[in-house]
Formats: C-alpha cells, sequence, structure tokens
C-alpha cells in the first residue's frame, strides 16, 4: 500500500506531511501541510474553524496531534490527540495562556522528552540547539512512543519556527504512522538519516560501527573509524551567516559521500560540525589514506554556493576498531584523541590513532576515563572553603569536579578538563556540578564547618564554562530543575564565568544566564586581571556580585609594586560598585598577608581551607535527616 494509490482526506494529508517540500518560512501564510492550525498576526494558534467539521474529522482519521512549543519557556500547548499520541493525561498542567487554545492543554518539555528513548532524546535536543542558535529554521524528526500494549508507535513530528514578541515558537504535529506501509518505510529512513544532509544520523552511523566492531571479533577481519570535525565553521556562519553555513554542511556531505562510497566506507552526521566514517576490511592506515585524500580534495577545491566559492577544510582522527578487548566506545575514544591532536597542531590534518604524532596514552586513557564517568554519572563533586579574610571564618564553598581512576585515585579538574572541552562534554560536567550544588543547599550535611542556622545560606560557587553557555538545552535543563526545587531565598547560588568568557560573549551570556539570574542567582567572574579591558567588565550590564582576582597577578604583587597597584586599583572599584573581591589558590602567609594588605574581601586556597571528603554525595540525604 502507498500513499499515492488512495485519495481519502486521510491519506491527502499524510502525503503532504511526508513529502520533502522545501521548509516554510514564519511569514509565510498559507501552510504547506494543509493540517496546522493557521497562525494570526500575533503568532499564536486559532481554533479550528468550527464549521470545518471536515478538516476535523480528517485530523482525527489521520492520528494528528497539534502543539505550539515555546522554546524560551521550555512549554509545550498539544490538543488532546497530541497527548494521547504520548501516553500522557490531559491534565498534566491546566493552560492559563491567554493567546492559547482553551482546548489545549500544557506539558513541560523535560515531560516531553522523558516520553521519548535516548537517541530520540539526544536527536530532539540536538534539533532545538540548531533552532536555538539559528543554525536551523526547519523542524522534522521521527520518533519511537512506547505505547501501554508495550509496543512503540512510529510517529511523525514537524513544524514551522516563527518568533512572537521575541519568543521562539515551534508550531507543528505529530502524525501516527502506524499501518501506513509507505509512510513506515520513510519513517525508518528517516530515523537512520541526517535531514540535513541526507547522510547516516548519529544513530544510524553508531549502530553502523557498533556492528562493523563486532564482526572484526567474529571474523578477525579489519575495521577502522573515522572521526572528521568541519575546521572553523563557526567563522563560516558568522561570516556568511547560519543558514549558508547549513548549506556548506550539506554540500560538503554530499562531497565527502561521493569521494568515500566508491571506496566502501560509509560516513554519517554525528552532531554539528563532526562526521562519523566506518570501513569494513579496512585497517587504520589504508583509512589514514582515503580520509585525507578527501581532506586534500576539500582543500584544493572550494564549495561553490550560488555561484560563491567557500572555502573549508577539515580534520580528522582515525583508529583501528579491531582491538582485542576493546569496547566501540574504547575505539571511538581513540579517534577522538587524534582528532584532537590534528586539531592542535593546526588544523586541516589526519591523524591515525596508534601511530606517530597521534600516539599518547596519557590523553587516551584521559579520554575513556572523562567519557565513562560522564556516561555513568561519575564525576565527583568536591566543596572547597571560601572565608572571610578579616577573620578566616568560612562564608562561602566552591564546587570542583573530580574522577575516581583506578577505583582509589582522585584526578583533579585541571588534569581532565581539557580533554572533556575536547570530548564536548565539559556542558555535562558542568551540569552535573550545578545538580549536586542544589542538592548540598537543599542536604547540607551536618559536619559542615558552618553554623547549623548557616548551612543552607552560604553561598555555594559553581562554574560556568563556554561549553555549557553554548548548549542551551542544557541550560534549560538547569533552569527547569532550579525552578521546582524548594530551596532557601535569597538563592545562595553564585555561577562563575572566567573573565575570557564574560568579556568575549557578553551578549551571549548576558542572554543565556538571565533566566538563571531571574530566579536568584548571583554572578562571579574569575581570574579578573587577566585581560586589559578588565575595567571595562565592570561598565557591562552584567550583574556582578564577586570578582576573584587573577592568582597569577596577586603572586606578581609580592615581588611588584606595579602590580600592586593594579590590584589596589581593581579592589577599589569593586568595593565602590558593591562586588565582593576574593583572592585565590592562597597557598602561604606570605601571599595571605598581602591578600589582606590590600583589601580584598575573601579568600580561598589549601592555606585556608582542603576541598570536602568526596563521600558527601552518598550520605548529604541521610545527614541532614
Amino acid at each position: 500500500m502507498t500513499l499515492q494509490n488512495h485519495d481519502t482526506p486521510e491519506h491527502g494529508i499524510l502525503k503532504h506531511l511526508l513529502s520533502p517540500a522545501p521548509f516554510p518560512r514564519a511569514s509565510d501564510s498559507a501552510d504547506p501541510s494543509g493540517i496546522l492550525p493557521s497562525v494570526g498576526a500575533g503568532g499564536s494558534i486559532a481554533s479550528f474553524d468550527t464549521d470545518s467539521r471536515h478538516q476535523q474529522l480528517s485530523l482525527t482519521a489521520a492520528r494528528v496531534g497539534t502543539y505550539q512549543l515555546v522554546l524560551s519557556d521550555g512549554l509545550v500547548h498539544g490538543d488532546a490527540q497530541f497527548f494521547r499520541l504520548l501516553g500522557l493525561p490531559l491534565d498534566t498542567r491546566p493552560n492559563t495562556d491567554p493567546n492559547q487554545s482553551t482546548s489545549q492543554s500544557t506539558v513541560s518539555l523535560e515531560a516531553f522528552q522523558q516520553q521519548l528513548n535516548h537517541d530520540d532524546r539526544y536527536q530532539l535536543q540536538n534539533a532545538l540547539d540548531a533552532i536555538r542558535h539559528n543554525h536551523s529554521k526547519a523542524f522534522e524528526l521521527c520518533f519511537r512512543i512506547p505505547s501501554d500494549a508495550g509496543k512503540t508507535i512510529p510517529v511523525l513530528d514537524r513544524g514551522r519556527v516563527f518568533r512572537e514578541d521575541g519568543r521562539l515558537l515551534i508550531a507543528g504535529a505529530l502524525v501516527d504512522l502506524t499501518g501506513f506501509v509507505a509512510p513506515v518505510q520513510q519513517f525508518q529512513h528517516l530515523t537512520s538519516h541526517d535531514p540535513l544532509t541526507g547522510l547516516l544520523s548519529r544513530h544510524g552511523i553508531w549502530r553502523l560501527v557498533e556492528q562493523a566492531h563486532q564482526q572484526t571479533h567474529e571474523t578477525k577481519r579489519e575495521c577502522a573509524i573515522a572521526l572528521l570535525d568541519v575546521d572553523h565553521l563557526k567563522d563560516i556562519n558568522d561570516m556568511h551567516g547560519p543558514t549558508l553555513g547549513d548549506r556548506v554542511l550539506s554540500a560538503l556531505a554530499e562531497r565527502l559521500h561521493e569521494r568515500l562510497r566508491p571506496k566502501n566506507i560509509t560516513i554519517g552526521r554525528w552532531g554539528g560540525d563532526e562526521f562519523l566514517a566506518v570501513a569494513a576490511d579496512t585497517d587504520e592506515a589504508a583509512l589514514v589514506q582515503e580520509i585525507d585524500g578527501a581532506r586534500q580534495m576539500l582543500a584544493e577545491k572550494p564549495l561553490n554556493i550560488d555561484g560563491q566559492d567557500i572555502s573549508v577544510t577539515l580534520s580528522a582522527g582515525v583508529t583501528s576498531a579491531r582491538r582485542l578487548m576493546d569496547s566501540t566506545e574504547q575505539a571511538l575514544a581513540r579517534a577522538d584523541v587524534a582528532l584532537y591532536r590534528a586539531k592542535k597542531d593546526g588544523y586541516n590534518r589526519v591523524y591515525g590513532g596508534s601511530t606517530g604524532a597521534g600516539t599518547d596514552n596519557r590523553t587516551l586513557s584521559l579520554a575513556i576515563l572523562v567519557q565513562d564517568a560522564v556516561r555513568t554519572a561519575r564525576v565527583t563533586p568536591v566543596f572547597q572553603p571560601v572565608v572571610r579574610l578579616r577573620d578566616r571564618q568560612p562564608v562561602a564553598e566552591e564546587a570542583f569536579s573530580r574522577i575516581m581512576e583506578n577505583g582509589s585515585r582522585l584526578l583533579n579538574a585541571s588534569a581532565f578538563i581539557e580533554v572533556a572541552l575536547q570530548l564536548k562534554l565539559l556542558h555535562r560536567i558542568d551540569h552535573m556540578l550545578f545538580e549536586a550544588a542544589m542538592e548540598r543547599i537543599a542536604y547540607p550535611p551536618s559536619n559542615s564547618a558552618f553554623p547549623p542556622r548557616d548551612r543552607q545560606s552560604r553561598p555555594i560557587f559553581v562554574h560556568v564554562s563556554e561549553d555549557l553557555i553554548q548548549h542551551p538545552a542544557t541550560l534549560n535543563d538547569m533552569i527547569n530543575a532550579l525552578d521546582g526545587a524548594t530551596l532557601p531565598e535569597p538563592l545562595p547560588l553564585v555561577l562563575v564565568l572566567n573573565e575570557q568568557t564574560a568579556t568575549e560573549h557578553k551578549k551571549m551570556v548576558a542572554d543565556t544566564l538571565k533566566p538563571l539570574l531571574d530566579l536568584g542567582c548571583k554572578l562571579s567572574v574569575s581570574g579578573y586581571g587577566t585581560r586589559g579591558h578588565s575595567l571595562q567588565l565592570l561598565h557591562q550590564d552584567l550583574p556582578i556580585n564577586f570578582l576573584s582576582i587573577d592568582p597569577f597577578l596577586v603572586q606578581k604583587a609580592l615581588e611588584s609594586d606595579r602590580a600592586r597597584s593594579v590590584i589596589a586599583e581593581l579592589q577599589q572599584s569593586a568595593r565602590g560598585l558593591g562586588i565582593t573581591t576574593i583572592a585565590k589558590q592562597v597557598q602561604n602567609p606570605a601571599t595571605l598577608n598581602l591578600a589582606i594588605e590590600l583589601g580584598l574581601d575573601w579568600g580561598q586556597g589549601y592555606l585556608l581551607g582542603v576541598p570536602t571528603d568526596p563521600s558527601w554525595p552518598l550520605s548529604a540525604r541521610s545527614d541532614s535527616g
């Protein structure tokens, strides 16, 4: 059975929904699918015309549920069929928005995501990230939703992106494809392929890698994988716009596919600007040669987009996936480390994971360790006290991450942060520390150095990396968690940005952190004084509450009058603005005495207090009970 053989309203609607038509602009007045509610001048979904009984019956028969997702609020307003498809009760949350139809109910985006499996949640998060960053105006995904009968329902989710009153929204529909042979076949293709490039999706290529890896153990045949990264894609987006950036990715993917497919090398989109390739019956050296040939081809011949030449290069890491006692994740980690080396050595090159410049056993072991710790949520938080310098009384704590190595040794963050950043996992570590800080505020340990009355009110400093700023979906999870938590007021949670991030990304920082600041979080800038325009930062709109003075500047002040004068000026400016200053890495009496002499307010370092016992999270609730 195919859609083209039926002319009923039900099949006509689905045919339009499943057709690969160009995605509409928000300003388009007509809806090419024929099923979405009309968008009025204000942009909100209008109720269906009550006289349009035929359309209502068609929607019901086609098992189509409509919705509006408000990305800024993390809320989804949907009709009854939308909630039935998700298996959620209609009264999940009363709809109080006057712009929404009274026939709609509301559910949080987080609750919506919980109805999906892990791979589909990841796919949805990537798609929403691309929309938030203006990298995509299209929204088309396929899910499998578990049903009460123990089966899964194939669902197509397709929508239109638009803005209303400064808010970013998606008006869309979920279509139940159960019972339709042709749509399900197309659904199966869509679930395994990336809609932008047409290559295998992250889920699709990873499944192929796992199959190839398993076969190498069964047949003793060779297999190799490569992780490719487009160099400086952000610069292309900044220079030409995100829409052209998407077209660059699409054209690049087509050229890579045409070059590698005849060599029996399958490539898929791994996410963002990364691609993953797998080649059976091929060893590492051979795949390095083929990927390097593709790299040279791209470097020598720019992509042509609408008559405009766009120069693109890529870096890649390649490794064998045939090693005994080797997991697929470990093979990927080797490729990732090789890619890291290629980029660190200047981009536009291909390195192998086991030979030559790509070899670094310690970096490889750290990459595997970090991947495993993040995947299993085994990043351990520790909390180091911050004291008031004039009397050395504890006034706050700062959260740091640790990872257990070999079951006994705790690695400091400085040992693995660079690897975590390369693996694009630092935002997830930040998220774990944020949740640990919330937990510590809610359930302070009984053996805390703080008096019982102060244990829930002392500030806890939590770092916010540039990587986290660039992952709005993770930030949204943090916002939702904080919004739903029962914590004391005023909220004793302080977000820590390093000075470089705060100065180079002022607008992005202000926009992305505003919801957390509105919920009561305070803001601190660390490493202050490292850049020539430090004082300018205080004149910006960022509501800074704390400044951590650059520890290297403090050490230099022990022997330099000029450095002392700089710190004195910073301290005077901060005090006039009501900002608390902090001396970090106070490790000896000379540094402590200097910080006090210069009038700095608070201090931190091993001389003033060591980090907490890392077993705290295991006993926090019982201790506080």
